[in-house]
């Protein structure tokens, strides 16, 4: 994301150094493992096919904020991510959107 901003690796090193952060080769690939193999087997359904829209068709801008959550969470230096977390933040999120009361 910071290259695409047109940050410098040494900065955001640097700076995730300065606040305590994983250095930035680790957050990257935590992060990477975590978009690219482990979010997928949160969300998905093993049902044997589709058979209606899936949640992330209805809410596709709930997805990218859960992306950025994860993300975000596994950037942090103490592991205190978990899939519950998640979970509450996607129905926190819907709730939001759709009105709903938990």
């Amino acid at each position: 994301m910071f290259e695409t901003l047109g940050i410098p690796y040494n900065v955001v090193d640097g700076f995730m150094s300065s606040v305590g952060a994983f250095a930035a080769r680790t957050s990257y690939k935590w992060s990477k493992i975590f978009v690219k193999d482990n979010f997928d087997m949160l969300v998905a359904d093993r049902h044997g096919g589709k058979r209606s829209d899936y949640f992330w068709d209805q809410y596709p801008d709930i997805q990218e904020e859960a992306y950025a959550f994860a993300v975000q969470a596994c950037g942090r230096k103490a592991a205190s991510f978990s899939a519950e977390k998640l979970a509450r933040f996607i129905n926190d999120r819907y709730c939001e959107i759709t009105k709903c009361s938990k």
